[in-house]
């Protein structure tokens, strides 16, 4: 094995996540295969852009190449800080691009509204919450130990599902983005959440979507169950399966398949995210706006979503006219007759 590669692994990818770890490897090995099995610390910028081009060439998506780009140029990085490469050939790495399109994009499937409504039926059914004037009382007794866990399990998860949701339908955050929220990042007293770009929170990819009304009251219902619960806790997410583990951070394994778990099959936070841009575009907001709340790198990536806006353009501009008027101004003699 490649010396440099398994010293990277046990000094950098042993803190990261299983799959994570798996990803990177795999990432790392198809550089290594391009440079004829030498040290990858030998690999340069022209062995950087030719697997990018590679993986589009299979048909990976833009945003999968440019995480498999994050990938490489950690271990750039981590070379470069351990004196196994210079600065010359970092800079060049860091200057090559991910593709901004590939061959194969996928299209967004948000849900539908009846979807939507029909989520809201199956979390009232699967698990009812607590009565309002009842929440802080069952909380408090089973902190205490004066009550037991079975008496808030119901109310504790669907306030954690109803965070995560929200944060997935109304922000249009990534599912590994709602994982790595903590207390601090994701606190409802802030005016906008907190999100990093990679799992190693670099400042340079961290950006902070505005908190709506909506998301603010998910997460006071849901820090205030978690508070109660597990005080100490950073991570702002527990794993609420059973008691022995209520007080413990959620996995990320756990977290993946948090939908599938407590809601069923079907429903996934990509899907969720699909209907916040389309939803959004739908409202009026402008591409470039979208493009900052998805976290995207090019107004482009925005275009699936813009395709999604339906209606009449007829109908549309009859709505906007007077305000389209208001914001060109009186220009013609009719204008100013007007």
């Amino acid at each position: 094995m490649d010396s440099t590669l398994a010293r990277y692994e046990s000094d950098r990818l042993a803190s990261l996540s299983a799959d994570r770890r798996r990803a990177s490897l795999r990432a790392l090995r198809d550089l290594r295969a391009l440079c004829d099995g030498a040290e990858l610390a030998r690999s340069d910028a022209d062995a950087v852009r030719r697997v990018l081009a590679a993986w589009t060439a299979v048909g990976a998506s833009a945003s999968t190449v440019r995480k498999q780009r994050a990938m490489l140029l950690a271990f750039f990085v981590w070379s470069y800080e351990r004196g196994h490469i210079d600065g010359d050939k970092l800079l060049a790495v860091r200057a090559v691009r991910a593709p901004v399109k590939s061959s194969r994009e996928a299209a967004p499937r948000p849900y539908r509204p009846t979807e939507l409504r029909a989520l809201r039926v199956t979390l009232d059914e699967r698990w009812p919450k607590l009565p309002d004037d009842e929440v802080w009382k069952w909380l408090c007794r089973f902190r205490d130990g004066r009550s037991p866990y079975s008496r808030v399990r119901s109310h504790v998860i669907r306030c954690q599902l109803d965070a995560v949701i929200t944060l997935a339908l109304h922000l249009g955050l990534r599912r590994r983005e709602i994982f790595s929220l903590d207390i601090v990042t994701g606190h409802p007293d802030n005016d906008t959440v907190v999100v990093w770009g990679d799992d190693e929170r670099t400042i340079a990819r961290v950006r902070a979507v505005p908190a709506t009304a909506t998301v603010r009251a998910a997460l006071v219902a849901w820090t205030d169950c978690r508070h109660a619960v597990a005080p100490d806790q950073r991570s702002l997410w527990l794993n609420f399966h059973a008691e022995p583990t209520c007080r413990e951070p959620m996995r990320r394994e756990t977290f993946n398949a948090l939908l599938r778990t407590y809601v069923g099959p079907g429903w996934t936070l990509k899907r969720l995210r699909d209907a916040a841009a389309a939803g959004w575009v739908r409202a009026g907001l402008p591409l470039e706006h979208l493009r900052q709340l998805l976290g995207l790198a090019t107004i482009e990536d925005t275009l699936p979503y813009a395709r999604l806006v339906g209606g009449s353009l007829e109908r549309r501009m009859v709505e906007l006219d007077e305000h389209f008027c208001e914001l060109v101004g009186p220009v013609t003699i009719t204008d100013v007759a007007a």
